[in-house]
């Protein structure tokens, strides 16, 4: 039984990753379209592009001309010789024609909107157009917000506007805080700050609720307040403004050093302080716990108050590792508890820190690793190695790559130029200028026969050799015969269209 063209056609381009193969030709291309589990065939189409801007509406170009259609490929609703497509969302779609762009929506894409743009793009799937004077953004739902320009972040999008600044989160949830002056900015480990005359605005993308103090900036659950970086003020929940020292420096999100006049202390962020002497070195260890380097050793500082000196030897701290951290005796490595005291002697050359309960230590020029009681659980024989992951680790001998297990047994021989994880936990393999790839316990998928391998999402291993592209899944099987020379992925609609 024969599909109908248009019905399996209008559920394969919404959202499309195209990776291809460089190849030029002057004729049309046979585009074919194939499920997406399955890779079975469902159609075949002649021209040079094709794609859907919404669920209903796509467009097709054939031989520079562009033609949308909306229910019948017989009769499009609009054509044009110079017009630029691109898909927004499944409100909005764009058409560029010189050096501008028109929004035309996808319920009456007949005639473009009135207004041109510089660009357009999406910010969390809303239209975010640029004019030639300031940035509009354009919702499917709601009214249009106008201003003059903006800041893009992960979580944020921040509008300014003369009369101040609206800050929208990923759910577009917005706040408005009213400026009147100058645009200073502060950031700590965890916020971002703006300064407007004396009012230190949080800006926050975790979606916590802050309130605004005068002069202030927010340090976790409490308001550290430091105007002009010459006094610095402490306000906690619930209890009045007090001036603490003249200025400080931001150990850790948990941990603050604060001089005041001659004196200095430690300020944990249970609201203790703890006195402390002129030191040369900070560095945070845990939440609670803080290492300061006097002239004659390391000393541990707990938020309680407790101290811990640590012997004269060590010189150096390292990273946190389990429950310890790594220490430095001379040229050496060890590990010590949170009291100080050393668990794994200061005898080693490089250390990393531990994982699924081994320590890679390295003894001279070569690798091997411990258990928590110093004893040698890996035979030191290889000259390069990582911390375990998922129960294996990438190694190196004899100049060649592979994986061993938690027993040191190989999961992959080391037979290999080089390893790379890839980008969802697999690891690609080379030999020469062939490519293969594992799973992540280093059972091989495809051997080492393919010029490139990417992962364009999780469910997908695409190859390329001799200038064709193929598609595997994530259990080796292929979906896609490698004979074609570009491939475009619609995940939303578990479709692939190659040519």
């Amino acid at each position: 039984m024969k599909i109908p063209f248009l019905r399996i056609l209008g559920v394969c381009f919404l959202a499309l990753n195209w990776v291809s193969c460089p190849k030029s030709s002057a004729q049309p291309y046979l585009w074919q379209v194939a499920d997406y589990a399955t890779g079975k065939e469902e159609i075949s189409a002649l021209g040079d592009s094709i794609f859907y801007l919404s669920k209903e509406l796509f467009t097709l170009n054939l031989k520079g001309e562009t033609f949308i259609f909306q229910s019948s490929l017989f009769q499009p609703c609009y054509r044009s010789k110079k017009l630029e497509i691109k898909p927004l969302n499944e409100s909005f779609f764009a058409g560029k024609s010189g050096i501008y762009w028109q929004l035309f929506e996808t319920k009456k894409p007949k005639e473009p909107r009135v207004d041109k743009f510089l660009n357009l793009t999406l910010w969390n799937g809303q239209v975010l157009a640029q004019k030639t004077e300031g940035y509009v953004l354009i919702p499917e739902t709601g009214e249009e917000i106008v201003c003059d320009s903006i800041q893009v972040c992960a979580n944020q999008l921040m509008l300014y506007r003369k009369d101040g600044i609206l800050v929208l989160d990923s759910l577009f949830a917005g706040h408005f805080y009213k400026t009147t002056g100058s645009r200073r900015r502060f950031n700590d480990p965890d916020f971002t700050y703006l300064l407007d005359d004396s009012l230190w605005i949080p800006l926050d993308g975790s979606g916590k609720t802050l309130n605004h103090k005068p002069g202030a900036f927010w340090w976790n659950d409490t308001c550290v307040l430091d105007t002009s970086a010459s006094e610095v003020w402490l306000q906690s929940p619930g209890k009045s403004r007090s001036r603490i020292g003249d200025s400080l420096i931001c150990i850790s999100s948990r941990q603050l050093w604060i001089k005041n006049g001659k004196h200095s202390f430690l300020l944990f962020s249970n609201g203790r302080k703890v006195p402390v002497k002129p030191h040369t070195e900070r560095k945070p260890i845990c939440d609670s716990l803080c290492a300061l380097r006097f002239p004659t050793s390391w000393v541990l500082i707990s938020q309680n108050g407790n101290r811990y000196p640590m012997k004269p030897s060590i010189t150096s701290i390292g990273e946190k590792t389990a429950n310890w951290f790594l220490v430095k005796s001379g040229k050496r490595w060890g590990c010590a508890d949170h009291n100080g005291i050393i668990r794994i002697s200061c005898r080693y050359d490089s250390l990393l820190p531990a994982s699924q309960g081994l320590m890679a230590a390295k003894i001279g020029q070569v690798w091997g690793f411990l258990d928590q009681y110093e004893k040698i659980r890996i035979q030191p024989n290889f000259q390069s190695v990582q911390a375990f992951k998922d129960s294996v680790s990438l190694v190196c001998q004899e100049g060649k790559w592979g994986l061993i297990n938690l027993e040191g047994n190989p999961a992959l021989p080391c037979t290999f130029d080089r390893i790379t994880q890839s980008r969802y936990d697999k690891w690609i393999l080379e030999k020469g200028s062939w490519k293969g790839i594992a799973n992540i316990k280093g059972k091989i998928l495809l051997n080492t026969r393919y010029s490139d391998i990417i992962e364009p999402n999780l469910d997908l291993i695409w190859v390329t050799r001799n200038e064709k592209a193929g598609l595997f899944n994530q259990k080796g099987r292929a979906i896609v015969p490698l004979e074609f020379s570009q491939i475009v992925i619609d995940q939303p609609h578990q479709k692939f269209v190659f040519r």
